[in-house]
């Protein structure tokens, strides 16, 4: 992705550092550490000429007339497990100096120490959706992906959506996916450098789950991550029943956010913000570029609410 460094948008800290530093361009303009997935970079340009810029970042770009310093650290199809990759489990029982490396080595180190030796306003964090449509496992030394699919009983219940889900499993999942943030935002409020930086998460916005893919050149297909595994089980594509699968799972993770706020010190938690994309956000379908991603416009909806909390 093209370094905008010219518009106050970059994508590495050595430039961002040269732009904030004294006597530079934004030395007293907000800085913004963005981190997450594609919410925040969709789409990448395969070939030049193909795929449009259309995300969070830009919005938030043209909305500050580029008068901001935004840090894009975010990568499409990245999740959970692979942005914040640090977790208690691991250093259980090892030696501080043992513990210490797995920390520095880890994702998670590589954001905290950027939040604790950089000057930034706010932390941005766009996380949980590819978790929850995508998962790599191995068996056998095989590697497959088992999607939404992993979530689905076999046999679907007509006009029950949360009946249609194992949600035993969907609960272990979205606990541990909310293990790995809690260790990030702790950390990160904790050390920041700037004591009134915050830490903040959106929310997602429910999606038509018809079996769209994205896919900008008949060479490059992604997805699609919701419609395939619903007809497989029989819930179908583009059914109230679909969409409203979509939304249990979606609200479990919201729900879960919820409980990474709570566990957080007392005097830390007004730090870490909920941006509710979810309730607060109605879309149609027009809105929606495939079964994940926004268009234009539905991105510029979602993004008043992100507005709206910057500026709280």
């Amino acid at each position: 992705m093209a370094d905008e460094t010219h518009a106050g948008l970059v994508s590495t800290i050595p430039r961002f550092r040269q732009l904030a530093k004294h006597g530079g361009p934004f030395e007293h303009k907000p800085k913004v550490l963005l981190e997450g997935d594609s919410w925040f970079s969709y789409p990448r340009k395969i070939l030049i000429g193909i795929g449009e810029p259309r995300n969070l970042a830009k919005c938030l770009h043209k909305k500050t007339r580029r008068r901001w310093l935004l840090c894009r650290l975010s990568r499409n199809g990245e999740e959970l497990r692979g942005m914040f990759d640090f977790h208690p489990n691991q250093v259980a029982g090892k030696s501080k100096k043992k513990a210490e490396e797995i920390w520095r080595k880890s994702h998670t180190g590589f954001l905290v120490r950027q939040v604790a030796n950089n000057h930034f306003d706010h932390f941005l964090l766009s996380a949980g959706g590819n978790d929850i449509v995508h998962k790599e496992c191995r068996k056998d030394g095989t590697a497959h992906q088992e999607g939404v699919r992993r979530f689905l009983k076999d046999t679907p219940v007509p006009g029950n959506a949360r009946a249609c889900l194992k949600m035993s499993v969907v609960k272990e999942e979205m606990k541990l996916m909310g293990e790995h943030l809690l260790e990030l935002v702790r950390a990160a409020l904790v050390q920041r450098k700037n004591p009134q930086m915050r830490v903040s998460i959106h929310t997602y916005a429910l999606p038509f789950p018809d079996g769209r893919p994205f896919a900008p050149g008949k060479a490059y297909q992604q997805g699609p991550w919701f419609g395939c595994a619903f007809e497989e089980v029989g819930i179908g594509q583009s059914t109230a029943l679909a969409r409203e699968v979509v939304k249990v799972l979606l609200e479990e993770w919201v729900t879960q956010l919820g409980r990474v706020r709570q566990a957080l010190p007392a005097a830390l938690r007004e730090d870490f913000v909920i941006i509710d994309t979810f309730h607060a956000v109605a879309l149609q379908k027009k809105h929606w570029n495939d079964e994940m991603h926004l268009t234009e416009a539905g991105y510029a909806k979602v993004f008043d609410e992100v507005w709206k909390s910057l500026n709280s």
